[in-house]
Parts: C-alpha cells; structure tokens; sequence
C-alpha cells in the first residue's frame, strides 16, 4: 500500500514476522525522542499503528498509521536526523577508541621492556 509519508514519524527497525500481530516496529514522534517498540493497534501520540511490512514500490520496510481518516507511511529509509548524527559519530568514535587502544598498548611496550633490563 502506498501512502503520503508521516513527516514527524521515524522509524529505526521493524520486524515482521508470519503472523501480524507479531509485527513490532520501533518509532519516534518527532526527531528528538526515544524510539518506542509499537505494534498494530497500539497508539504514537495521535497516530494509530495501522500495519507493519514491506513497500516493495518503496523497496523498504514501512509502517502505516492512521490519524482520524487520514493515513500516512514511514519507511526505514526515509531520512532521520538522530540515526544519521549517531552515523557522523560512530567513525569519530571509532578512531578515538583505536587511540586509546594504542597509547595503551604503547605503555604496555614500555614497562615490559623496563622489567626485562
């Protein structure tokens, strides 16, 4: 099914398995909030989870919500702000921690070969 997107609604992983109710996605209202596991019929803010799956048109996982008689889609694709900071600072991350694991590993050099002399 294809909808208008929810443009204050992101979605960080959904899940969906055989029977439908089984179905979780993990959404925010709006890009500074915690993502919060929902599944079909449970409420997010005035939304109501409506269906979780697969947009093969979209070519990604998505969940449909409804707000009174309009409907709307989110999709794991669609752009959000928190999820591509915490990208920008994964790598920064990843050099400082690579850092540290070689100063360590130069000290650990250092007073081995000051036990051995």
């Amino acid at each position: 099914m294809d909808a208008p997107s929810c443009d204050d609604v992101y979605v960080y992983i959904v899940s969906i398995f055989e029977n439908i109710g089984d179905s979780v996605a993990t959404l925010a209202l709006g890009a500074k909030q915690r993502g919060r596991p929902r599944r079909i019929g449970q409420r997010l803010g005035r939304y109501e989870v409506i269906g979780i799956g697969y947009n093969a048109s979209r070519v990604s996982s998505a969940v449909w919500l409804a707000e009174g008689s309009r409907v709307c889609q989110a999709l794991v694709r669609d752009a959000n702000p928190l999820r591509e900071r915490q990208h920008i600072r994964q790598p920064a991350r990843a050099k400082q921690k690579a850092a540290a694991r070689k100063g360590r590993m130069k000290r650990a050099k250092s007073r081995s070969a000051k036990r051995q002399r």
